[in-house]
Order: C-alpha cells, then structure tokens, then sequence
C-alpha cells in the first residue's frame, strides 16, 4: 500500500514538473523568443502578447472610443415615434432604420426616427446614416409589448353591464 501510494506521488510530481517546463516555456516564447525570431528585439512591447491567440492589430482595427456615437437623447415626438440624437453628433443627409432580423427597413428620413405601430414589436433596429462610414454599427435592440388600456390594466372586462354604463354617463357628464 505505502509503495502504491509512493508511485502515485512520484508520478504526479513527475507530470507537475513536465506542465511546470511547458508553462515556462509558453511564457518565455509569448515574451521573448517570438519577439527575438520577428524583430530582433526583446523588448519592444508591440510584439509582447497576453495570449497565446492573439496578433497585434491593424491600423484599420485602432479606433479612439470617444468618436463612437452614442445614443445622447430620446424624445417621443408624437404617438409611438420616437426620434434620436446622437453624440457626437453625426452629420448626415438622409437615415435609413433596418431590423436586423428580417432586412425590413422601419423608416427612412431626414432625422434617426422610428414608428412603431400598435403591436408588440421585440428586436434590434440598425440605423444607416446616408454617406457616413461610422467606426461601429449602430444597433438598437427593442422590446415593445402590446399598450394596455387602463381597463386592460386594472383587470375589468369589457363584458360587465354596470361598469359600461358607469363609462358612457361619466362621458356623458364630462
């Protein structure tokens, strides 16, 4: 039993070791050696990597977080359409909002504006603006249920006598 129990240990020592050498080496080849086989050069922090997967990027891929538009203002400017702002402010002719899903195209306009209609809407709006290339793309995601009337919300039904008559004379009266 205790020579069992010594083989056991000698063998998970043994494999520790070996993942401790190739971690090591992972290390040492993601810092150094691929950085001496590319440039020449240990040092330079361009070529330090902080996995094994990853690349230095590309010009086209570096991209300032600032210049990203985001959304700076919703206003419902009549019933069920909502307008957008954007900062910073993105300087266009002509918008065009597509559902992602299904390619439809929502609205198309002058100013980034969506009207929905009266049924429950849940997705992921895009708006486009004409002639912009902008770093991101800018997606929305909704989820609009179905408007209730207060009736619907308290729980009457339009079935019940007395409340429809207590309706019409308190519209009567108004």
């Amino acid at each position: 039993m205790n020579k069992n129990i010594s083989r056991l240990f000698r063998f998970s020592l043994a494999v520790s070791i070996l993942f401790l050498i190739g971690l090591a080496y992972l290390f040492t080849d993601s810092y150094y050696l691929r950085s001496l086989r590319i440039v020449n050069n240990a040092s330079d922090p361009r070529w330090r990597v902080f996995d094994f997967n990853s690349r230095q990027a590309t010009e086209g891929e570096i991209y300032n977080v600032a210049k990203v538009p985001v959304i700076s203002k919703v206003k419902e400017v009549s019933r069920r359409k909502l307008r957008f702002w954007f900062s910073p402010p993105i300087k266009t002719t002509s918008w065009k909002v597509v559902d992602v899903e299904t390619g439809i195209i929502m609205g198309q306009g002058n100013r980034p504006e969506i009207q929905f209609t009266d049924h429950a809407y849940n997705g992921t709006l895009r708006f486009i603006p004409e002639g912009v290339t902008l770093l991101k793309e800018l997606k929305i995601p909704f989820s609009l249920k179905k408007p209730y009337s207060i009736d619907e919300w308290v729980g009457f039904s339009g079935i019940d006598k007395k409340i429809l008559k207590e309706k019409q004379e308190a519209f009567i009266n108004t």
